[in-house]
Parts: structure tokens; C-alpha cells; sequence
């Protein structure tokens, strides 16, 4: 019986992409290209650059960053192509600038998530402002505990941890090389 040749493997499937999807008809929006931009840290730390130091050259922009030009090149491309980043040639150089008003689409998408979360916060606040407060709270010496049993004024406290017998050294004065706390020394 001959051999059967071998099968060839199946294509692997596309990596994923940050490129924005397209409508129906092929097209991007806008809102969705400027969304596929902000998807790399790389893209919006070179967007941070440019609002903190104005306009840049790419040399100066790729000092930033631990990758190849062309690497940078292919961010800087998407930036454009988003509308967030214009260049201009001096000479032989590339400048950048930002161009921020394609990020008020993205405000304008993110406005009701944040009315959204401002309205859960109000309604948190009442609750919490609504629950009676614990007796015994604010009592100098009393022998409040902290959350997680620490003595208040303990080294959670601030500056008052002190034992009582002046010692600076652990809460509540112990030694803690002490063997008297009932535990055994190995």
C-alpha cells in the first residue's frame, strides 16, 4: 500500500489586530480609529509627550522609547491616520504635534459612564453617611483598636507610638525578642 502524503497544516488564525473595526460598507469611523489608537500604551505615552513638550521631532520622541525607528514610525502612522498627530517636514526632520480634537469624541463616548458612576458614588455617600458611627470612637488612651487590631496611635497612627513605658520599640511596648508572650523559642 503506497503512502499518503502528508497533509498540509491548516492556516493558524490571524493574530489579533488593534485596527479598528470597519462598518459594513469597509469604512472606519473616526470615533472607532481614534479608539484603535488610544489601544497602545506606546501610542498614548507618545501622546503624552507631545502634550507635555509640545511639538517634537521623531528623533526626540524615539529617545523615549526601547524599540526601532520603524517600529515608532508604524505608531506614529496610526496616530495620523486617527486624526491625533500631524507632522511636519523641516528640512530633513519629521515634526509632531498633537492634535487633540478627535479626544473629544472619546469624552463625548465616556460622558455617561461617568454620570453613570458619579450617580453610584452619590448613592454610596448617602449610605455611608446614613449608618450610625461606632460608640467609643475618638477616645484618647481608651484602647481603640484600628482595624485589624492595631492600638490607635500605633505605627498606623502616626507619631504616637510610643509604648507607655517610653520604650520607641514595637506596639504596646513589647520586646519582641521577649520569650514571656508564652511562645517557645526554637
Amino acid at each position: 500500500m503506497p503512502a499518503t502524503p502528508a497533509r498540509p497544516a491548516p492556516p493558524a488564525p490571524p493574530a489579533p489586530s488593534s485596527k479598528p473595526a470597519t462598518s459594513a460598507t469597509g469604512a472606519v469611523r473616526g470615533e472607532d480609529r481614534v479608539f484603535g489608537a488610544l489601544s497602545s500604551a506606546v501610542r498614548r505615552e507618545v501622546l503624552r509627550l507631545l502634550r507635555d513638550g509640545g511639538p517634537q521631532p521623531v528623533q526626540q520622541l524615539a529617545a523615549h522609547f526601547d524599540m526601532r525607528r520603524p517600529s515608532l514610525s508604524e505608531h506614529l502612522k496610526v496616530l495620523r491616520e486617527a486624526g491625533l498627530v500631524s507632522e511636519e517636514r523641516a528640512g530633513r526632520q519629521r515634526i509632531y504635534r498633537l492634535e487633540a480634537e478627535p479626544l473629544t469624541e472619546v469624552r463625548d463616548w465616556l460622558g455617561p459612564y461617568e454620570r453613570f458612576w458619579r450617580a453610584k458614588l452619590a448613592g454610596l455617600a448617602e449610605l455611608l453617611d446614613d449608618l450610625p458611627e461606632e460608640d467609643g470612637a475618638g477616645g484618647a488612651g481608651g484602647g481603640d483598636t484600628e482595624p485589624g487590631g492595631a492600638e490607635a496611635g500605633g505605627p498606623a497612627g502616626g507619631a504616637r507610638g510610643a509604648a507607655p513605658d517610653g520604650d520607641e520599640g514595637s506596639p504596646g511596648g513589647e520586646d519582641p525578642g521577649a520569650s514571656g508572650a508564652g511562645g517557645a523559642r526554637s
